[in-house]
């Protein structure tokens, strides 16, 4: 399967974008324009590749969702990953799952991500404010500060990234291990896929 350097995690909504949308969804679009407007900066810079994981699950809003993104992308050629909810449910996972960083506003797929020991950016937390009216505060609260930002200037994204992508293994998995149990309730004595086959295993027994 390919690889990529760079995977942005949509979270791309309608309503972000309707006329009488609220403040805190204004925010959201803006933290995430700004983020991924950064991202294709930082991947052209680095000759990096990027793939884009849809958001949308219904064919048409990807397609404005494609487009949305496109129009910030500019000339820079990027992949474009739909999921939907039959036989590509799993298609955003793999190929975050085959990226090197993982960048995101505040996506649950990002934080189960980040739980796998995956290197991930949180970008929320640019915009002063906007995770507490979210109400993810407390998550953020929990991530160490070299997986999230301080601000939205390019210099700053720049620099996390660069950060963390030059992180040696062994100390990025130091660094996140314990927050990562403390925001995905995990087993530590067994993986999911284990208790699921148990699970199974002993249904099938009786």
């Amino acid at each position: 399967s390919e690889v990529f350097d760079l995977c942005f995690i949509s979270h791309y909504r309608p309503e972000l974008f309707s006329q009488d949308s609220s403040q805190l969804f204004k925010k959201i679009k803006e933290t995430q324009g700004c983020l991924f407007k950064n991202s294709i900066t930082y991947a052209s810079i680095h000759n990096l590749s990027l793939v884009v994981a849809s958001k949308s699950r219904d064919p048409e809003l990807q397609d404005a969702e494609f487009d949305y993104f496109s129009s910030i992308a500019g000339e820079f050629n990027f992949q474009f990953t739909r999921g939907d909810k039959s036989a590509r449910e799993f298609d955003t996972y793999r190929v975050a799952l085959s990226s090197d960083l993982i960048i995101h506003p505040a996506s649950t797929l990002g934080f189960e991500l980040f739980a796998t020991g995956k290197k991930v950016l949180f970008g929320a937390n640019q915009e002063n404010e906007l995770i507490t009216e979210w109400g993810i505060k407390h998550y953020f609260d929990t991530l160490p500060d070299a997986v999230k930002l301080k601000s939205s200037s390019k210099e700053e994204f720049f620099k996390t990234c660069d950060r963390i992508r030059q992180m040696a293994d062994i100390h990025y998995e130091n660094l996140t291990a314990d927050p990562a149990r403390a925001i995905v309730t995990m087993s530590e004595k067994e993986f999911p896929h284990e208790i699921v086959r148990r699970l199974l295993s002993d249904c099938l027994q009786q």
